[in-house]
């Protein structure tokens, strides 16, 4: 059936279940590569289901994934259901604490932040044993708005000032501006069999110990980074997109001659080997500490590169499309189309500068390296795709008019997606002319 069907079915909308497959929680039974028609099952409608009392019990749909796709065992059931039941009450003290906040019956937390002789320091004072969470809260947030990243743990002690407890952290400052990297990438390589295989990124923390607590993950600086979801370390580190690695050293190159060196230790914990990355992240990058990447290994499996990368089904048909033939040049990069309006375009030359669109399929692309691509063996195109045979990748296109303008959407499948688990972003062009 028709995805209108299913979400009447479903008593759902249509918008749900495109976002639900985006997640990769309920994908179509099948879908048309022409029209881009989905068509679900009716045995999908239980998985819906499942889904929905999932969510209304307080899941995320990080967690529903978890639970439902990747099949967790019976044993494995209870003690996530245990760890939200647990995620549920701590957010019932949260909800207390908002609540006298709002009320009045709360005064909202001052956080001062100090620069002495010993370093700089974010403090609250005046405080209640209790009051322990809320405080760190308060300063995580103050630290974020007045652009600092703190860089000890946090401590609670006697006031010899005033009345009460205090909670405080050391603090740096961070710049404006993101500096590049272009440290030595090329190490002599030193074997270390332990990290052979598949790891996950369970997340990216101000320090270590955050991670032994629980506390202040920063999954979404993964996301700011571009840090994988997955990296892999294969055999005499060997090299797979912008990853690298010697005894110790973790190497990531960004494009643009821009390449950085990062320590990793290993660790075993609960039976489980862990890996710290003392990542020269983001903040790093603007003149604070490095941050700490935390991978969990999955497997020791000697992986090819051929073995990981992301392939998309490349092997089809022509169909014309009179609307995208001519030239088009970018103009602007976004997240998602609607982030994209003329006013944010970009002045100069990008990386992907040019596409046209020729007669059965051709298509000329011209890169700001001054690779020029001509060659339907390489790099071809269909209604609704740009393929990249090189590549095995089949980025989809649209056409928007803003303001009078065409303005034309083509997905960048680069190395984000083909190694990296990413969604696309989107490269925006005008047009140069009509064919």
């Amino acid at each position: 059936m028709q995805i209108g069907e299913f979400a009447k079915i479903c008593n759902t909308k249509i918008s749900v279940l495109r976002h639900y497959d985006k997640e990769g929680l309920l994908s179509p039974d099948f879908t048309d590569p022409f029209t881009g028609y989905r068509y679900y099952s009716k045995d999908q409608v239980g998985d819906f289901l499942k889904i929905s009392v999932l969510k209304k019990a307080g899941f995320s749909l990080s967690e529903i994934r978890e639970i439902i796709v990747n099949k967790n065992t019976a044993e494995d059931i209870p003690e996530l259901f245990e760890k939200k039941k647990e995620e549920l009450r701590e957010t019932l003290i949260r909800f207390e604490e908002a609540k006298k906040l709002l009320l009045g019956t709360q005064e909202e937390k001052n956080v001062i932040i100090d620069r002495e002789d010993s370093g700089t320091f974010a403090k609250c004072s005046h405080l209640s044993p209790d009051e322990w969470g809320s405080a760190c809260d308060a300063i995580e947030k103050a630290l974020a708005k007045e652009g600092y990243q703190r860089t000890s743990v946090y401590r609670m002690e006697a006031d010899t000032k005033d009345a009460g407890m205090k909670v405080f952290c050391r603090a740096v400052k961070l710049s404006d501006t993101l500096r590049a990297l272009h440290e030595n990438v090329e190490l002599p390589f030193v074997d270390d069999p332990r990290v052979i295989g598949k790891w996950e990124a369970i997340g990216e923390f101000a320090l270590r110990e955050d991670f032994y607590s629980g506390s202040f993950p920063s999954d979404h600086s993964l996301s700011k980074n571009r840090i994988m979801r997955t990296i892999y370390f294969l055999p005499r580190g060997q090299e797979y997109w912008c990853y690298s690695w010697t005894q110790g050293k973790l190497m990531i190159k960004r494009g643009g001659g821009d390449a950085s060196v990062n320590d990793y230790t290993l660790e075993t914990r609960d039976g489980e080997t862990y890996m710290f990355v003392d990542l020269k992240s983001y903040n790093y990058r603007r003149g604070g500490a490095t941050t700490v990447l935390v991978l969990r290994k999955l497997d020791s499996i000697s992986y090819k590169v051929e073995d990981i990368a992301r392939k998309d089904d490349v092997d089809i048909p022509f169909v014309d499309d009179p609307k995208v033939k001519g030239a088009w040049r970018a103009c602007g990069f976004c997240e998602e189309m609607e982030d994209f309006s003329p006013e944010t375009k970009i002045q100069g030359k990008m990386f992907f500068d040019y596409v046209e669109f020729l007669e059965n399929g051709r298509i000329r692309s011209v890169y700001s390296t001054g690779q020029v691509i001509d060659n339907t063996e390489v790099e071809c195109w269909t209604r609704g795709y740009h393929i990249r045979k090189w590549l095995s990748t089949k980025s989809e296109y649209a056409i928007k008019t803003i303001d009078g303008k065409d303005y034309l959407f083509l997905q960048w499948k680069s190395g984000d997606y083909i190694y990296g688990g990413f969604d696309p972003m989107y490269y925006v062009f005008e047009r140069v002319c009509e064919a």
